[in-house]
């Protein structure tokens, strides 16, 4: 069922995900991740008409609060329903609402760490192409564990290890009491990276070098979204909810 929960679907990655509360806005495909902002603090807008509770059209009725959390900040919640009884499940989100040019866009980023697994073993890895020589491990949904200074799980080297959440890009579209939500595709992206089509700074996420998150800084992560952003191919599964009365 898609709920929003739907806002992000949980993506087959190294690690087994376990998110109760989630499931995707996306039906096929996940949301492309970055571990930078959309934002810098001057591209931030606050629009009081977003907060309140948002019901997916459609036989689903998945639904999302926003709350204010700050002078430009929300917090999205997801509220999922238990199974067939009354009690309900919230999973939230730090929301910022980042103007663009003509368009407006949604980052997401989860505040809830949630994994399946305990342990994971780190490298062989694929050759790095963060400058720093950092690598990154997926370790739950929107989580990233950044490992710097060591070059392998062999390696003698004195490392750090730091955990990064990661932002998913939503182009948002408001008309009234409706919500237009389309992500920023993963597929679509990895796709466009390995044609040459578009090039800005990734890393793996996974040892088997099959899933990737954006490294660029938010700069580049911005002109990327403006030169897409009409491409339906880019941001191409949509989401429409209205307003609840």
């Amino acid at each position: 069922m898609k709920k929003i929960q739907t806002i992000l679907k949980t993506r087959a990655t190294l690690i087994t995900v376990a998110i109760a509360a989630l499931t995707a806005l996306l039906v096929a495909c996940g949301p492309a991740s970055s571990l930078n902002p959309l934002f810098t603090d001057k591209d931030l807008i606050f629009d009081p008409a977003l907060v309140g509770e948002w019901i997916e059209k459609g036989p689903d009725h998945g639904r999302l609060r926003f709350e204010q959390a700050g002078h430009t900040a929300y917090r999205a919640i997801s509220i999922d329903h238990n199974g067939s009884g009354d009690s309900e499940t919230e999973t939230p989100y730090e929301a910022h609402l980042v103007r663009l040019g003509a368009y407006r866009f949604l980052d997401v980023s989860p505040l809830q760490l949630t994994t399946a697994k305990d342990s994971q073993p780190l490298g062989p890895w694929p050759a790095s192409t963060d400058p720093a020589g950092s690598r990154f491990l997926q370790v739950g949904d929107g989580f990233y564990m950044e490992l710097q200074g060591s070059g392998s799980s062999n390696s003698q080297t004195p490392g750090q290890a730091n955990l990064r959440r990661g932002h998913w890009i939503f182009r948002l579209d408001k008309n009234g009491r409706t919500l237009t939500l389309a992500a920023l595709d993963d597929d679509w992206l990895k796709n466009a990276i390995n044609q040459g089509d578009v090039a800005i700074a990734h890393s793996s996420s996974d040892r088997d070098g099959k899933e990737i998150v954006i490294t660029a800084p938010s700069g580049e992560l911005q002109q990327l979204v403006l030169d897409h952003a009409a491409d339906q191919k880019a941001f191409s599964d949509i989401t429409v909810f209205v307003k609840a009365k």
